[in-house]
């Protein structure tokens, strides 16, 4: 059963969604028909300034530029760079070249769970497994660390975080990746041997604390090779050799409001 700590609570129920603006003048954003490079036939964004890496995988986006066709167009992000993002493709009446006029675009970002732990980490532990998210990890041992298809995991940057998709049926899962069409590899190589038996994710504000805390958001996991919160492709880890995550399951079920 999944565990949440207190530091993700608090940010949960106290964190607002942010509204972001940006504006462009002669030398900022045109709109291409069609030409993704990451997503073929996307759409794009395009940013000749490289200022739109603040913007994020599956933010909403409202496109402003009265007198276009394309004015207050919304749109999701579905890969994002410095100067490019991409959307779907057929979201632009046409192609826009001109970067001579001013143009906006507007973000609703933060104030949910996968806001929260967007660009995440996941670690691997052998051990007993603490009595919650807030306890240390007492003797516990990191048996491996999982990124995006194992990448290396900068604190701070999107690069190689991990993410939850679109809430499905009760459930949270494994975000799409936006490269591949498909869910996103979250895996690992070994750093020892050992039975993997719970794990942590970290969000990504911070390098991971361990050691007890009420301030850190992460979230505890129980794990397995068939059923539960997380199931893996082994449990029993031979140090070098890589861990895959199969599938995440996050469900979402009724409460009851105690005044």
């Amino acid at each position: 059963m999944w565990d949440l700590s207190t530091g993700f609570k608090a940010a949960l129920a106290n964190t607002d969604p942010a509204f972001g603006t940006r504006v462009t003048g002669t030398t900022g954003i045109t709109l291409g028909d069609g030409d993704g490079t990451v997503i073929s036939g996307a759409d794009t964004i395009n940013d000749g300034d490289s200022g739109l890496a603040a913007f994020a995988v599956d933010e909403w986006l409202t496109f402003n530029y009265p007198g276009n066709a394309n004015d207050a167009k919304r749109v999701k992000a579905l890969d994002v760079a410095a100067g490019k993002i991409e959307v779907a493709a057929g979201s632009w009446a046409s192609a826009v070249t001109s970067n001579s006029d001013s143009k906006q675009i507007m973000e609703v970002t933060g104030g949910n769970l996968k806001a929260i732990m967007q660009n995440m980490q996941l670690w691997l532990y052998g051990g007993t497994q603490p009595a919650d998210a807030d306890a240390s990890e007492g003797g516990a041992t990191v048996i491996c660390k999982i990124t995006l298809d194992g990448g290396t995991f900068v604190v701070g940057s999107a690069a190689n975080g991990l993410n939850f998709g679109q809430y499905a049926s009760d459930m949270l899962r494994r975000a799409i990746d936006p490269a591949t069409g498909n869910v996103e590899n979250w895996q690992g190589e070994n750093l020892t041997d050992g039975t993997i038996t719970w794990a942590r994710l970290y969000a990504n504000a911070a390098d991971p604390t361990t050691g007890a805390s009420t301030t850190d958001v992460r979230m505890d996991a129980a794990v397995s090779q068939t059923s539960g919160d997380i199931i893996l492709s082994n449990r029993t880890a031979v140090s070098g050799a890589t861990t895959e995550v199969v599938d995440v399951r996050f469900k979402i079920v009724g409460a009851t409001y105690v005044a």
